[in-house]
């Protein structure tokens, strides 16, 4: 079995996601679709399949198998700030999710006191400012 090439920006990309705190594995050499990288940030693990940003660069069909088979997390990843994107946005993601019903309510009372208000950037940015605040209980 020969070895699979490394994608170009593989280094570039694993220098940033250690720059910003993650700690990277390299699983490249895994074979059978896996991923290229193992990448552990703030006690969460993401896998990541890196492409070189040419619009050609798409899943073979061992990785196209192996992304439609896992059920949890993995992604594609082109640039450096595409795999900062992933492993903050999946973070970002998860707390929303848990919150969504308190905002949700919060947002209801905002708009009690004047339910026809349309929603404008005042109104958006008092929303922000009391989910930031802690302010939705």
């Amino acid at each position: 079995m020969r070895a699979k090439a490394v994608d170009r920006n593989q280094a570039e990309i694993v220098g940033h996601l250690r720059g910003a705190g993650a700690t990277v594995q390299d699983l490249s050499g895994v074979g059978g679709g896996c991923p290229d990288l193992l990448v552990g940030f703030r006690g969460r693990n993401f896998l990541l399949e890196i492409k070189t940003p040419d619009p050609e660069s798409k899943l073979n069909a061992l990785q196209n198998e192996w992304h439609m088979a896992w059920t949890g997390h993995a992604a594609v990843v082109r640039t450096p700030e595409e795999a900062l994107q992933e492993i903050l946005a999946v973070r970002v993601i998860g707390r929303a999710k848990r919150n969504e019903d308190k905002i949700a309510d919060w947002a209801d009372r905002l708009l009690e006191d004047r339910p026809h208000r349309k929603l404008t950037k005042s109104w958006l940015r008092r929303l922000v400012e009391g989910i930031r605040n802690g302010d939705w209980r």
